[in-house]
């Protein structure tokens, strides 16, 4: 029996969605502390949804991905990090004792790869979330609720910085649900009830005391993002330009003084030491993880890497902040709201240990990936190739890297071992290169199939070659048993194509 067009895509698009909405929810509430485990845990999720995507993709048979302009940003410093790993990671020179042998460079390029995925599939997956306050309100509650627990119990000062703004960024995201479209359909409105909207202020007023008795400094790093929202959206916006660059130069000029007085640990000398592209992960002989992202930054893509991100990412804002200018009162109200959590998950990743914390790396990728639709910004589609071209290039690297770093030390904490990644990727590999060769012809996802297994055999011959390790035909085993894995979801994706006719109705039957 034929089923109306479109069904399996809305069920399988339904699943991903719950499936990300869950992990984000439990991810910022749990896995705020640094460890191989939340790292290990963090990756699954994504790669879960990922497949999810995929497979939705595929029913879909759309071969393109969101666009999003912070990836410019992200692409300066990893090709820094790109260059350090070459530098001393790969070849056939066996690692010197003792040294990390490009490790660390490659776990912050994978870091960098979890971030891109989770901005691409909250992009993807929840660009509607502005019309669920629920959501946001459930996501806002458990950015707050997570950052109390880990202030509260973790006992770790080196990360407090970043929890507590990561928590303010929640108090924005729980605040941005008060303006929202109406939807007549919805239970409960917040618009058009005022007690529960005096509430939902209430509880975040006392979560940002409760945050700034946690941690003073970051109230103040806070009220100066807030500050700065208010200044960009004042200056791009146009409507209430006056009273917002007033609000907003007096949150950043006070933020400013106040860090002048009592100044933190300066990371400048850093900065400046590491050079123009830094010294990569032999700057970790001078910083650590509990150093601010600023200085780990610095030391390791150096001064005009971390430039280049800066000047990307608040490129991006402003850029994305003039299509906001369209909207009525209240779009621009959740625009400048919505901006300010940007930028203090933004803070919580360069804060004081927060490049190491999974919970802030999910954060930071849930609030840009809705920035744009925040923004009422228009989904720009762009070739699913670029998707190819980047896990080409990241598998590329794995297979001859000395060490594979975070991957690997977070696969092992899970009980795996190298063959568990060989059979990751190359289910991975058949997947991307299916959906992207084979949405319009099954023979040509086949192909893209036997496409990944030869791509894992010449991985073999050019590891042989190119680096340290030897060729092992058991990786390639391993490798091509993934591939083939990917082929039943593959035939089944496109055969639920078939069981769909535009011509079928939904009859609904009369009690």
């Amino acid at each position: 029996m034929a089923i109306p067009t479109g069904t399996t895509a809305r069920q399988l698009n339904a699943i991903a969605r719950w499936v990300l909405a869950a992990a984000v929810v439990l991810g910022v509430m749990t896995w705020w502390w640094p460890s191989y485990r939340s790292w290990a845990a963090l990756a699954a999720s994504l790669m879960a949804v990922w497949a999810l995507w995929l497979v939705c993709r595929m029913v879909q048979g759309r071969s393109s991905v969101p666009g999003h302009p912070v990836y410019l940003a992200l692409l300066g410093p990893a090709a820094v990090l790109a260059w350090h790993m070459a530098r001393t990671g790969l070849g056939t020179e066996a690692p010197r004792p003792g040294s990390l042998a490009g490790a660390m460079n490659i776990s912050m390029i994978f870091q960098l790869s979890l971030l891109a995925l989770g901005i691409m599939l909250s992009q993807s997956l929840l660009p509607r979330a502005s019309e669920h306050p629920w959501l946001l309100s459930v996501c806002g509650a458990a950015m707050m609720g997570g950052s109390a627990a880990a202030v509260r119990w973790g006992q770790a000062d080196h990360v407090n910085s970043s929890i507590v703004l990561l928590g303010y960024s929640g108090v924005a995201v729980w605040l941005s649900a008060l303006w929202h479209p109406h939807d007549p359909s919805a239970p409960v409105n917040l618009k058009h009830n005022r007690p529960l909207r005096l509430i939902c202020i209430g509880l975040a007023g006392i979560a940002a005391v409760l945050l700034a008795i946690a941690g003073r400094k970051e109230a103040v790093a806070a009220a100066g993002a807030a500050g700065l929202a208010l200044v960009l959206g004042g200056g791009v916006l146009g409507r209430r330009r006056k009273s917002m660059l007033l609000v907003g130069a007096a949150l950043v000029t006070g933020a400013a003084a106040l860090m002048v007085i009592h100044p933190g640990r300066g990371s400048w000398e850093v900065i400046v030491a590491g050079g123009a592209i830094g010294r990569g992960e032999e700057a970790f002989a001078d910083v650590w993880a509990g150093d601010n992202g600023l200085a780990v930054l610095g030391a390791t893509i150096g001064w005009a890497g971390l430039g280049w991100l800066a000047i990307g990412v608040i490129a991006c804002v402003i850029w994305l902040m003039t299509h906001a200018r369209q909207g009525a009162g209240e779009d621009r109200a959740r625009a400048v709201v919505w901006t300010a959590a940007t930028a203090l998950s933004t803070g919580a990743l360069i804060a004081r240990g927060g490049l190491f914390i999974p919970s802030v790396t999910l954060a930071a990728a849930f609030t840009w990936g809705l920035l744009p639709a925040m923004l009422g910004r228009e989904e720009r589609r762009r070739s699913g190739g670029i998707v190819v071209g980047c896990m080409v290039v990241l598998m590329l690297l794995m297979e001859l890297a000395k060490d594979d770093g975070l991957l690997m030390w977070a696969t092992a904490v899970m009980g795996g071992n190298d063959k568990t990644l060989h059979v990751i990727s190359g289910f991975f590999g058949a997947m991307v290169l299916a959906w992207w060769m084979g949405t319009r012809s099954i023979y040509r996802g086949l192909w893209g199939i036997v496409l990944a297994i030869a791509a894992g055999a010449a991985g073999e011959f050019l590891q042989a070659g190119a680096s340290v390790r030897n060729a092992d035909v058991n990786d390639w085993i391993a490798g091509t048993a993934g591939s083939l894995a990917a082929v039943v979801p593959y035939l089944l994706c496109m055969g639920s194509r078939w069981c769909e006719s535009r011509d079928a109705v939904v009859i609904k039957e009369s009690h």
